[in-house]
């Protein structure tokens, strides 16, 4: 299979928007985490002031969050690139979205049934599926 400079973007942005879920990030705005977050660790988003936890984290984020996710990943990636967003990258941040709040759905579900974190693998395996449903079209 041929592989295109546009679907190796489209890779890094899938990778990383499963590494910031990984990561930890806040609930309620989708700021990063400064560091990577300890299970029952509490830490305060440095973005919006928010006090929240691993848990809190799986389980009450915002559409509002994912979405400032989603973003902070498009503008990192793309800057990285050094590309000029264009209409299909626009369009593709809404399938990102719905591709993050998978992805925190499976980490969640593997967190419950694992009593920890999942690793990349592990998360990579679950969302290997959703992942190949992007990279086709």
């Amino acid at each position: 299979m041929h592989v295109t400079h546009t679907q190796i973007k489209i890779e890094d942005l899938l990778g990383e928007v499963k590494s910031r879920v990984l990561a930890g990030y806040c609930p309620k705005c989708g700021g990063p985490s400064d560091k990577p977050l300890n299970l029952g660790e509490s830490i305060r988003c440095k973005f919006c002031g928010t006090l929240y936890t691993i848990e809190r984290s799986l389980n009450t984020t915002s559409k509002e969050a994912i979405k400032n996710l989603v973003s902070n990943v498009v503008e990192e990636v793309v800057g990285k690139f050094g590309v000029v967003p264009d209409s299909h990258l626009k369009a593709l941040s809404s399938q990102l979205c719905n591709y993050a709040e998978k992805v925190l759905e499976e980490t969640r579900k593997l967190y419950t049934s694992l009593y920890r974190l999942p690793t990349r693998e592990e998360l990579d395996k679950k969302m290997e599926d959703d992942t190949q449903k992007i990279l086709v079209r």
